[in-house]
């Protein structure tokens, strides 16, 4: 069965997400799916400083590098979950149940790609939660 697919990513426009993703469903009774895509660049850190570091301090520095990015990329999962689970909630509140949720590692093109065989629609915001920088 193929499903109706809403990408949320805590932006503004999650809301709107949602109210479109319920719209659609009891438009066409087919099911939705909660996406969020944590996409590398949304938790790693800011640049390799691995040339930067001096001789005596560079293991022990790298150790904490590695062990923020780790910290960085927790934090991005479980509020990943977070936003789903609110965002579930939201629907619930508007009537809908059986409700899935799905949560990837990846490119959001490429992770929408690779659903796509299960996806009969599917529905995201605008602009993300990075805003350009002019």
């Amino acid at each position: 069965m193929t499903n109706i697919f809403a990408c949320i990513d805590g932006s503004p426009a999650m809301t709107a997400v949602c109210d479109a993703a319920a719209w659609a469903a009891a438009n066409t009774g087919l099911p939705v799916t909660l996406l969020h895509v944590l996409e590398k660049n949304e938790f790693e850190g800011e640049s390799d400083l691995s040339g930067n570091i001096g001789l005596g301090s560079r293991e022990q520095l790298l150790k904490e590098l590695a062990e923020l990015d780790h910290q960085r990329s927790r934090l991005a999962h479980e509020q990943g979950r977070m936003l789903l689970n609110s965002s579930k909630a939201y629907l619930a509140g508007l009537g809908m149940t059986g409700v899935e949720t799905l949560q990837r590692h990846g490119q959001l093109v490429e992770t929408t790609q690779e659903l796509s065989s299960g996806m009969r629609m599917l529905i995201m915001g605008k602009q993300g939660t990075t805003m350009p920088t002019s």
